[in-house]
């Protein structure tokens, strides 16, 4: 009759019995270890090495509701199923990394800016504008309301040569998407404007009554350099496609009309009020 000596070994979640002919518990979890990439744990597993005739029996009981048989004639290879077997059973319970998503906060911003409109009224025509925008982090959704005093233009061949056309009140709306974090804050920006549009003057005809609606497209790249947490100063600089051109005319003669493209920039600074 052939003698075996058994060696039982308690160590963690292995319980661990084997003869001596066959690795010990060392081989077993560095196997288990190389296979799971070494970030997890062994499971609670009791494993029992048995051996009858020259041929070898592993009894894996995995939480004490699971149990496996594996057979063979090579009691290392088995111990190497063995591991393998452990290595599934502790990614099958491994738990799921908990992600906790980065939210900004929601602020609100007060603006005030001074610059110049081009391509619209024909010369480059100063503007002050002042604007409301709520910051939703990477997206900040903005209105706009602008003023500009009339500017003069010298008519169509000395025919209303006193005339002059403007844009008295504009409004706009754009949203933007932050791509710039620091230490500048930059958003690129969509939206379009509406504005009234005059004309005045002797000799001018008509202009569908004397004033007229403007309506443009509005792309702008906004740079803000913060100053404090509730200061930015700020430039936007905004090319602008004129969708309605209103056409002022002195009897059959077109007086003034906007260009297809125009643009704007502006320097000012925001306040946060939250």
């Amino acid at each position: 009759m052939l003698g075996l000596t058994l060696t039982a070994v308690l160590l963690g979640a292995l319980d661990w019995s084997a003869p001596d002919a066959c690795p010990n518990s060392d081989f077993l979890e560095a196997q288990f270890h190389r296979l799971s990439g070494g970030e997890v744990p062994l499971p609670n597993a009791r494993v029992r090495v048995s051996s009858t005739a020259g041929q070898f029996s592993v009894s894996i009981d995995v939480d004490g509701d699971r149990t496996r048989t594996l057979e063979g004639p090579d009691c290392q290879k088995l111990i190497e199923a063995t591991a393998l077997v452990l290595s599934l059973e502790a990614a099958s319970v491994r738990p799921l990394p908990v992600t906790t998503p980065v939210t900004r906060p929601t602020h609100g911003h007060l603006s005030a800016s001074a610059g110049v409109l081009s391509g619209v009224l024909g010369v480059a025509a100063p503007r002050l504008e002042l604007g409301a925008e709520l910051d939703l982090g990477a997206l900040r959704v903005g209105l706009t309301l602008s003023t500009g005093t009339e500017q003069p233009h010298l008519g169509f061949m000395g025919l209303a040569a006193g005339a002059t056309v403007g844009l008295p009140v504009t409004g706009g709306l754009e949203a933007c998407f932050r791509f710039v974090d620091a230490p500048l804050v930059a958003h690129g920006c969509a939206g379009a404007m509406v504005g009234v549009f005059s004309a005045r003057g002797v000799g001018l005809s008509r202009i569908e009554g004397g004033v007229a609606a403007w309506v443009a497209g509005r792309g702008s790249l906004i740079v803000g350099v913060p100053m404090t947490d509730w200061l930015v100063l700020r430039t936007e600089l905004s090319l602008l496609i004129n969708i309605v051109r209103p056409r002022a005319v002195t009897g059959e003669h077109l007086l003034f009309q906007p260009e297809p493209l125009g643009g704007s920039l502006v320097v000012g600074a925001a306040v946060r009020l939250w």
